[in-house]
């Protein structure tokens, strides 16, 4: 057998510090053995590796990204207890001995020195003017509304409660939800009634359609189907009467 270490002995023999070495921080050989951040690789870079690289690094803003800072060094005093001492009033009680000042109080910032000159909780009182009762519910203002403030609320508060109360005020002036054309329409009392195109199904007339691109009314003549109209309002009643449009005199 040869007297020749081999390789695992020659790599201990390596590692161990020989006479007259001077030993070196272990925090400083493990930074010298690493890359730097910018030469690693994405997995090493935001991982272990690349935050140990951080915490030793030679630029202090770079460290504190990686172990934070201390309250306390920023004047911030963290064992002193936050509450309040109420007296039997309801009052704070600041005359008494046992009281402490909560920390939001005093300490809003490490840039400002004192609080003294801008106290966060203002002691004023709220002038009566701007409490306002009694206030009406909306929806038994919305017979009140016109149809363009409707339109408004409709196309505006999708998804809301609100937006099934107005439709209820719409239908209820005579206005029907077209769901092909994806707007209001009601017919136009300032020409002759329609004509049927098929009894119970479909006639043609001349219609105001509610054009919310350029918000305005806008006449229109074409075949109306009863079927293309939003019927939610009475799903149980005829086509033509759910409609709303009052039939025309033979």
């Amino acid at each position: 057998m040869s007297g020749q270490p081999n390789y695992a002995e020659q790599q201990m023999l390596r590692r161990q510090p020989q006479a007259g070495d001077s030993q070196e921080p272990s925090g400083q050989a493990q930074s010298a053995e690493q890359p730097p951040l910018g030469q690693m690789g994405e997995l090493d870079r935001f991982g272990l590796a690349g935050l140990l690289r951080m915490i030793h690094s030679e630029s202090p803003d770079v460290a504190s990204l990686a172990v934070g800072q201390d309250l306390m060094t920023l004047g911030l005093d963290l064992n002193q207890p936050e509450y309040v001492l109420f007296s039997p009033g309801g009052q704070i009680d600041y005359a008494d001995p046992g009281f402490h000042r909560p920390l939001h109080t005093s300490f809003a910032s490490p840039f400002v020195a004192s609080m003294s000159a801008a106290p966060m909780e203002q002691d004023f009182t709220l002038p009566s003017c701007y409490s306002v009762a009694n206030i009406q519910p909306l929806q038994s203002r919305i017979p009140s509304f016109s149809d363009e403030t409707l339109f408004y609320i409709f196309y505006s508060m999708p998804r809301d409660i609100i937006q099934e109360l107005v439709a209820e005020e719409l239908m209820g002036r005579k206005w029907r939800y077209h769901k092909i054309e994806r707007c209001w329409l009601t017919r136009d009392e300032s020409y002759p009634g329609p004509v049927d195109v098929e009894r119970g199904v479909s006639e043609r007339g001349v219609y105001l359609l509610w054009d919310p691109a350029s918000w305005k009314k806008l006449r229109r003549e074409f075949i109306l189907r009863y079927e293309d109209l939003d019927n939610r309002l009475d799903p149980n009643r005829g086509l033509a009467r759910a409609v709303g449009f009052p039939p025309q005199a033979s």
